[in-house]
Order: structure tokens, then C-alpha cells, then sequence
């Protein structure tokens, strides 16, 4: 039996990686002002949006990513 990532699970773990470092230093601003600036929150929802990560177990049709929970 073989546990291999497929090449699209390799893909979806560099981009979820890929995200979480853009998004990282964003995290002491926001524990320091209990929030994030309007602007902050746009640049980060968008980079999110990019990377195709929003709503990840919703439908596309329904403008998630189509992923499961797992």
C-alpha cells in the first residue's frame, strides 16, 4: 500500500505552507491590538482567495475550495 502524497496533495500542502507564512507575521500585530487593521484583513483575505483555501469543505459551486475535512 502506498501513503505517498499525489502530486495535487503535494500542491495543496505547498500553497496551505505558502499561506501560512505570508500570513504569520500578520499574528503579532493582531494579538497586540486585539485585531487586525481593515487593511491588514483585505491583504490577507485576498491572499487567501489567491491561494484558493477559503472555505475549504464547501462546494465551489458555493465559492469554497471542494476539499474534504481530511
Amino acid at each position: 500500500m502506498d501513503f505517498s502524497y499525489t502530486p495535487e496533495q503535494q500542491r495543496l500542502i505547498a500553497r496551505v505552507r505558502e499561506l501560512g507564512d505570508f500570513i504569520q507575521p500578520y499574528e503579532l500585530e493582531c494579538e497586540m491590538n486585539n485585531g487586525l487593521t481593515p487593511e491588514a484583513h483585505a491583504t490577507i483575505r485576498q491572499a487567501v482567495l489567491d491561494a484558493e483555501l477559503q472555505a475549504v469543505n464547501m462546494p465551489r459551486e458555493w465559492g469554497g475550495a471542494g476539499l474534504t475535512t481530511m
